[in-house]
């Protein structure tokens, strides 16, 4: 009986080290992420990017453990991009305003030029107002992106958001970003320093609009067919990036068909080879999207 307690007791000391427990760690978590991992990894269901990688597995129900997510809140909504978890704007929102300390959390303007959100923590003596403008946004070379091309007020609506939650609540936002903000660490960490804003100022004016039934063309759905067309035009290329996760976050970001759609013909103008490895294994995500946007519709 005394050896059966001392065993348990050494056991814990091995598992609860001070050091560990000092900086945090619950190695119970671990544990228990990691046993959840190895058999979600096998389901033929999880992402491409996920399928037989279990440590990627832990690391996103982890993370998401960190931000109040169920695991399969944190597998369905969370991306890990070069070591940040990245949510939707809307996401992001969400956790803050669950905290106790948010009295409040809204949209004060937006507009195709500007947008402005204003939130009010408890113990604060005044709410704190984010704005972001289209010339902060042309400053920063972001209107060259797709995204900002066909929504400007949206995308707008997401940096003023985002910034203000991490503003005011780090201790629920730190370190989250949305889609289009993970782009800009991307560059960091790859390097990049072209001058985008100058580029883009000497570059060409983008094509027209194609025809309508073209762009439909963009949304039917064959299971032996690429569901993302390109355009015929050459366009002008943006620092869009290469990494399968980024352009996964985008296609469950899209609330609209026509936000998914732009979504599609940015991927094309960047991998213009239908068989391209990116394309192929977003192919089926890409198509379920398309069926939960027209089912919502």
């Amino acid at each position: 009986m005394c050896s059966r307690r001392r065993s348990k007791m050494e056991k814990k000391m091995k598992t609860e080290s001070p050091v560990l427990r000092h900086v945090g760690l619950d190695l119970d978590l671990f544990e228990r992420a990691e046993q959840i991992a190895v058999r979600l990894s096998k389901s033929t269901l999880l992402p491409s990017a996920l399928r037989g990688k279990p440590a990627d597995l832990a690391v996103i129900m982890i993370t998401g453990h960190e931000l109040g997510l169920s695991p399969m809140q944190a597998l369905r909504g969370l991306h890990v991009v070069e070591g940040r978890p990245v949510l939707s704007a809307d996401l992001i929102v969400g956790l803050v305003k669950k905290h106790p300390a948010c009295k409040y959390f809204r949209l004060v303007e937006s507009t195709d030029e500007r947008a402005t959100y204003e939130t009010l923590r408890e113990g604060e003596p005044e709410p704190t107002r984010i704005t972001w403008t289209i010339q902060q946004a042309v400053k920063a070379g972001l209107t060259g992106r797709s995204n900002w091309k066909a929504h400007p007020a949206a995308m707008l609506r997401a940096r003023a958001s985002a910034a203000l939650a991490r503003a005011v609540y780090p201790d629920v936002a730190m370190g989250i970003y949305d889609p289009d903000e993970a782009l800009d660490f991307i560059d960091v960490s790859r390097g990049v320093s072209t001058p985008r804003v100058e580029a883009q100022a000497k570059a060409p004016p983008p094509p027209a609009p194609k025809a309508e039934e073209e762009i439909e063309d963009a949304e039917i759905i064959e299971p032996a067919s690429d569901p993302i067309e390109a355009e015929d035009e050459t366009k002008e290329e943006y620092d869009l990036r290469d990494t399968e996760d980024y352009w996964r976050s985008l296609i469950d970001a899209a609330e609209t068909r026509e936000q998914l759609v732009a979504v599609g013909k940015a991927m094309a103008d960047r991998f213009p080879e239908t068989d391209h490895p990116i394309r192929v294994a977003l192919r089926d995500e890409y198509a379920r999207r398309q069926k939960e946007l027209r089912g919502g519709a």
